[in-house]
């Protein structure tokens, strides 16, 4: 007996259409991945052709970038205070693995006044740094598009399965 609600009318396997738009749902959010990684991956050439920094400009929000010495203070998987120049700036982090001990020299790359990359003993991109986040959009589009296709392969198994079963001499279900 049909429901009142549409999802209550039919049990069974998914129609094809609605794979085919949960396919395009998923696609489609890939795409923005791939096109959000791609203008990340535009901000970090735009990081890396800013002009160098003054020393006026350092710490300032300009749209400079500047390479300086420094030494991290504390490290935790989270985040990373660093001193530049008898300053505390600091970065969060996306860290796995053991953590060393501190303090360490590195050189961090100061971007709009803000640690984005430690280089040295330990080399580090800050959790929100375009480089990072293109990494991470980018293999979470892949992840989407090739498991968007197998998800909906898996779905409509039950279903060919039973169209097959349906006909003369087709698999019969148990």
């Amino acid at each position: 007996m049909p429901g009142r609600y549409p999802w209550e009318r039919r049990a069974g396997p998914p129609r094809a259409r609605t794979l085919l738009v949960g396919l395009a749902f998923i696609w489609a959010i890939a795409g923005y991945l791939f096109l959000s990684a791609r203008q990340d991956t535009i901000n970090q050439e735009r990081l890396n052709r800013a002009p160098i920094c003054s020393e006026a400009e350092m710490f300032a929000p300009a749209e400079c970038r500047s390479t300086v010495d420094g030494t991290v203070v504390t490290l935790s998987r989270t985040a990373a205070t660093i001193q530049i120049d008898g300053r505390q700036l600091t970065m969060n982090l996306a860290f796995v693995g053991d953590v060393p001990a501190t303090p360490l020299p590195v050189e961090v790359t100061l971007y709009r006044g803000r640690p984005v990359r430690l280089d040295g003993s330990l080399t580090l991109d800050a959790a929100d740094s375009f480089a990072a986040n293109a990494r991470n959009e980018s293999m979470d589009g892949w992840i989407l598009a090739v498991a968007g296709p197998l998800g909906v392969i898996l779905l409509s198994v039950p279903r060919i399965v039973e169209r097959l079963g349906t006909g003369p001499g087709g698999i019969q279900p148990r």
